[in-house]
Parts: C-alpha cells; sequence; structure tokens
C-alpha cells in the first residue's frame, strides 16, 4: 500500500506520518475518502531532500507554509509540517508567519475545527485527538479548535464558508460559541478574494452530491444566511430576506424561496447557481396596485443584470456565467419544448 510505504520511509528517516482531516474524520463517519492530508515533524526541505533521494516525485505548491505534494506509488498525498501560523492584524486567509513545530498539540489548535484535526498513525493505526474532535464527532458537531473561537475566525475569515460547507456535506450542526463567533466574524468575508468564496460556495451548492446526505446546499445557505455573512458575499441575494410573495403562489419570502429552488434542483452547478440568483431582482421590481396587489413585473431582466453583477464579482468564468445569466433572464417565460425553441 503506498501510504504504509511512505510512512515508513518517514520512520526511517526518524518522523512519524500521520493521516489529518478528511483522511480520517470520514472513515469514521463511514464515509468515502476524499482527502489525502498527512503530516508530520518533517519540515519541507526535509521532505523534498529525501524525495530526491528515494527518486520520488514531489510537487511544492506552498513549501513557505509547510506543503509539498507527494506523488507515490500512484497516489497523490499533501504533506504539511506540523506548525504555528501567526495572522495579520484583522484576518486575511493565510498566515503572515509560519514556524514549524514539533509539537503535534500546537498543529492541532491552529486547525479549524476538531473534526478536521483528528490524527491517525499511519503504521500503528493509533488516534491521537488534541482538541477532543472525536466526541464531537460522535455528536456530529462542528467545534472551534480553540477555546475562543474567535481567533480561529477573525484569523480566517474563509473559515466561515468551509463551516457553512462542512455543514451541508456532513449534516451537522454547529457548536453556538462557533457560530456566534463567526457571526461577528463574518464582515471579514469582504477582505477573501472572490475565487476563494466561489469554490466554497460552489461545493456548498453541490453539497448533497458529494455524500448522498439530502438538504445540504439548503442547510448551508440558511447558515450563511444567520450569520449575515450572506449581506457580504451575495448583497444581491441577502435583499429578498423577509420580501413577502403572494400566498397563493408561494410559500416562503424571495430569499428561502431561492434557497428552496435550489435544493428542487438536480445537482448542476448551472443549474443551482441560476435557480439561486433568479429572483434577486425581485425587491427592486417591487410595486403595489390600486388594489393593494403586490406585483414583482420586469423582474427577470433586472434579475439578470444583478445575476451578471453577482457572477463578475466572483471571477465566474465566462461560459458558466454566461449561461447563468440566460437562464435567469428566461426563467418565467414558458419556452415552447421544440428544438428550435431551446437552441
Amino acid at each position: 500500500m503506498p501510504l504504509i510505504r511512505l510512512a515508513q520511509l518517514f520512520a526511517a528517516a526518524g518522523h512519524t506520518l500521520y493521516g489529518v482531516g478528511g483522511m480520517v474524520r470520514n472513515p469514521l463517519l463511514g464515509l468515502p475518502v476524499t482527502d489525502n492530508d498527512v503530516t508530520s515533524s518533517m519540515t519541507p526541505g526535509e521532505v523534498m531532500a529525501m524525495c530526491r533521494d528515494k527518486g520520488i516525485k514531489y510537487l511544492d505548491i506552498g513549501a513557505a507554509f509547510g506543503m509539498v505534494e507527494l506523488h507515490y506509488m500512484g497516489g497523490v498525498f499533501q504533506h504539511t509540517t506540523f506548525r504555528r501560523d501567526t495572522y495579520p492584524t484583522g484576518g486575511g486567509h493565510r498566515p503572515q508567519a509560519v514556524s514549524y513545530s514539533g509539537d503535534i498539540n500546537e498543529d492541532a489548535f491552529r486547525r479549524d475545527f476538531t473534526v478536521n484535526a483528528i490524527y491517525k498513525n499511519i503504521l500503528t493505526g493509533s488516534i491521537t485527538d488534541p482538541t477532543g474532535g472525536m466526541q464531537d464527532l460522535k455528536n456530529r458537531l462542528l467545534r472551534a479548535t480553540s477555546k475562543d473561537p474567535a481567533v480561529i475566525m477573525g484569523d480566517d475569515a474563509l473559515r466561515i464558508m468551509r463551516m457553512a460547507r462542512f455543514a451541508s456535506e456532513l449534516g451537522f450542526e454547529v457548536e453556538r460559541g462557533t457560530l456566534e463567533a463567526a457571526r461577528a466574524c463574518a464582515a471579514g468575508l469582504a477582505d477573501i478574494s472572490p475565487e476563494r468564496i466561489r469554490e466554497e460556495l460552489d461545493r456548498i451548492l453541490l453539497s448533497d452530491a458529494k455524500y448522498g446526505i439530502p438538504g445540504g446546499p439548503y442547510r448551508g445557505l440558511e447558515l450563511l444566511d444567520n450569520l449575515e455573512a450572506l449581506d457580504v458575499i451575495l448583497p444581491e441575494l441577502a435583499k429578498g430576506r423577509g420580501v413577502a410573495q403572494k400566498p397563493q403562489y408561494h410559500k416562503y419570502d424571495v430569499l428561502h424561496h431561492c434557497f428552496h429552488a435550489v435544493d428542487c434542483i438536480e445537482p448542476s452547478l448551472t443549474l443551482r447557481l441560476a435557480a439561486l440568483l433568479h429572483d434577486v431582482g425581485k425587491p427592486l421590481c417591487f410595486t403595489v396596485d390600486d388594489r393593494g396587489v403586490g406585483h414583482f413585473y420586469g423582474h427577470p431582466k433586472v434579475s439578470a443584470e444583478l445575476a451578471e453583477t453577482a457572477c463578475r464579482r466572483l471571477r465566474m468564468d465566462k461560459r458558466t456565467a454566461h449561461q447563468v445569466v440566460t437562464l435567469v433572464q428566461w426563467h418565467d417565460r414558458d419556452i415552447p419544448r421544440t428544438e428550435k425553441a431551446i437552441a
């Protein structure tokens, strides 16, 4: 087995190789492994030197942050050295400074959530759990590793998006202190790159397809709304919060109607993005007639314009953005079911 053989090479060099993150968490939940993250006290320079000596292919995917990708016996593994992180004042996605550590406990407490900070010795199978992640797995709970969750969320606001994604994919609840810290730090998402935001949003929208847990997209979107993170990443969509619709046609306000629409669409990213944004223009188009009846006349066109703005801000690729905007613009039209009309 490639991973065992790799661990033996680390052991011969005087280091213990551990699996961490999804490699450990998922099997404990009965889910397939989707991440090959490994860690040890071996520094990036030592890892790369060992690879050169043993003829192992490797890629420097962030050695300054302790990360080296190993290609060994047909397997691909991301190795990160035990480390301590120092973030800039006000937070940011990347640490300002990284110092390597021989202490697995220090490494655990710089990670995001306890369920992602469980370590498995590759050779012996023994578990090291410095932050209490095993109990949180049993309780299906997401909890920040630090006793002060504001440190975890404040250091890197992208962890708020990751939290929503893990809740979506795994069907987990979020511990109250972690939830409140995320809400307090939600404004920090404005400092995260649009590409990172979009990547996590895409994963939330397709979260039910990853492990087959139903209701994932709605769970993640509702969480982002409750945290007021939606106001930062998709302000156009957030404006639909509390905007009522005709009860004979719609059970939910505009925002939650969009959330439910996502859940009703097959797991196609383009279709779910279009479903999420299809009514974002309604709040701007709301009018009341002489009889006191509310209307959203012209909302498909305005929704398409706002959807285009959102796609551009999130740095979406041109093809996907075009398809999403087109679907939004036409979503309220009855298109004839003919090849010519659809083309």
